[in-house]
């Protein structure tokens, strides 16, 4: 093979493999979370929304710090084209946080027990 045929021949193979790169990229930036990654998200914008509210709030803390891990949120809601989970106990915390399928255009709503 030539040297000339050699560099046609690795610009071809780059260009291919670099196609099929992106469009797995998109493919999976496309695809829906799963439940637990679902749920994982929710915890950690529900923690940092709940973090900003105690750390940046008209009151200064008075307890200890709202800490949520996945497994306290019920079974989410998958609806029209959207993750829901909501805590909505009568004591202890309670926040709504919503997103869509790929975990985008979050809404995050919390408040402690006694608001």
């Amino acid at each position: 093979m030539r040297p000339r045929s050699k560099h046609w021949l690795f610009l071809i193979v780059f260009v291919v493999t670099l196609a099929a790169m992106m469009g797995v990229s998109l493919w999976k930036m496309n695809e829906g979370l799963t439940p637990n990654e679902a749920r994982s998200l929710a915890t950690k914008l529900a923690n940092k929304a709940f973090a900003e509210q105690q750390l940046f709030g008209p009151v200064p803390p008075s307890g200890p710090m709202v800490v949520l891990v996945p497994e306290a949120w019920p079974p989410p809601e998958r609806k029209d084209g959207r993750w829901k989970f909501e805590i909505a106990r009568p004591a202890g915390p309670q926040a709504t946080v919503s997103f869509d399928l790929q975990g985008r255009h979050a809404e995050v709503r919390v408040r402690e027990a006694g608001e």
